[in-house]
């Protein structure tokens, strides 16, 4: 193992999981927004590597406007995020587990898109007060992706923020302060 195999070999076991200030993000693809006065919906699409080592996933939200009144800011914003890597028939799988070294990165890559959207939200004087991940599942009582993205939310989320998770980790409802990002 060269040096350069090994400073990466430990930047990787001393990174702490959900820590995403030094990880580089994967380019990302908008496409152009579906969009109402109500519902927006976005999709945003990476790619993990070249042709033999490559993963290609895709990050939907949807955010819809509720009229809950929120102090002085006006209607809030809530917000679903799914993610999945696409299969070989081009469709894209929401439950099959990519067991590779990029994880950090993919996950790095996500938490800095959701914060592009919230910010994007922010500079057109929207209030997104709620994010919602259903996290999917392998089998009964898989908390796998709950934990992981549990981590990254709790390590990501601005300050003021709350989490609610269930003790079954079914879902991870994030309620933003009033300045989220």
């Amino acid at each position: 193992m060269n040096t350069l195999e090994l400073a990466k070999l430990k930047q990787h076991l001393l990174q702490e999981i959900g820590d995403t200030s030094n990880i580089e993000t994967y380019p990302t693809t908008w496409e152009n927004p579906r969009n109402t006065d109500e519902l927006k919906h976005y999709t945003v699409r990476f790619s993990t590597g070249n042709e033999k080592d490559d993963n290609k996933y895709v990050v939907y939200f949807s955010v819809d406007k509720r009229d809950i009144k929120t102090d002085d800011i006006g209607p809030a914003w809530f917000m679903s995020v799914e993610f999945g890597v696409e299969g070989d028939n081009k469709s894209y799988d929401y439950v099959s587990v990519v067991n590779n070294d990029k994880m950090y990165k993919v996950m790095a890559t996500v938490i800095q898109i959701v914060k592009d959207l919230i910010s994007e939200f922010d500079n057109m004087g929207h209030y997104v007060r709620e994010i919602w991940i259903d996290p999917s599942r392998n089998f009964e009582g898989d908390t796998r992706r709950s934990r992981l993205y549990k981590a990254y939310i709790q390590k990501n989320m601005p300050k003021g923020s709350d989490l609610e998770i269930p003790d079954d980790m079914s879902y991870i409802k994030l309620t933003l302060p009033k300045k989220s990002i």
